[in-house]
């Protein structure tokens, strides 16, 4: 079961940086005045993704938590796994304040129940 918390993290976190990294989740609200359906004048209302919004430098930080899914699959360890699923949580909550942090919680929050689900006896490693 622990295994299978884990594996639910890293397929979260992995979906979760592939989608900020190909969908368009930015919108440029300044732009040329366009006419609408109606004919009003709008904004003409740019959707970026975040690479491109933000440049190439952004994919390493998108696959930090990646990482840190995926590192208690290797290292089958309740430290190692409590210790990765504090530092996503920290990074979730930090990054949350600022951007799209808190979409990464999920994956953070499997990887900690998974390492007391070891730790309080309830399955083995």
């Amino acid at each position: 079961m622990p295994a299978a918390l884990i594996v639910a993290a890293l397929i979260w976190a992995t979906c979760t940086s592939a989608w900020f990294t190909f969908h368009p989740t930015v919108t440029e609200k300044e732009g040329d005045l366009v006419t609408n359906s109606a004919g009003e004048p709008v904004r003409k209302r740019d959707k970026l993704t975040l690479p491109d919004e933000h440049g190439f430098l952004v994919l390493p930080l998108l696959l930090v938590p990646i990482a840190l899914a995926g590192v208690p699959l290797a290292r089958r360890d309740t430290a190692v796994t409590t210790a990765c699923g504090t530092i996503l949580t920290g990074l979730s909550l930090l990054f949350a304040l600022f951007s799209v942090g808190a979409y990464y919680i999920p994956s953070a929050l499997l990887l900690l129940i998974s390492a007391a689900v070891i730790e309080f006896g309830l399955a083995d490693p």
